[in-house]
């Protein structure tokens, strides 16, 4: 039996409170072989305070805002799935 193939679930966010939300979402899926990966666009570590402690989520802040099309960008390339 071959193993499920990897999910990427990229969220690109720029000072969205229900990011949280959006992870929740994620990870709770009955899909188990996911990776959930936030890219944070506000340069400010805005989404650092509610997502810095878990595990189960890759968080990466760019320097500065670079725009949406970049953060979806960043998210593909550190994606394996």
């Amino acid at each position: 039996m071959r193993p499920s193939p990897l999910v990427s679930v990229i969220i690109p966010t720029y000072y969205r409170r229900d990011v949280v939300d959006a992870v929740e979402s994620a990870v709770s899926q009955t899909y188990e072989n996911v990776e959930v990966i936030v890219i944070a666009d506000s340069g400010e570590g805005y989404a650092s305070q509610w997502l810095d402690s878990r595990e189960d989520v890759l968080y990466v802040q760019l320097e500065g805002n670079q725009g949406a099309n970049s953060a979806r960008q960043t998210g593909f390339e550190l994606s394996s799935g």
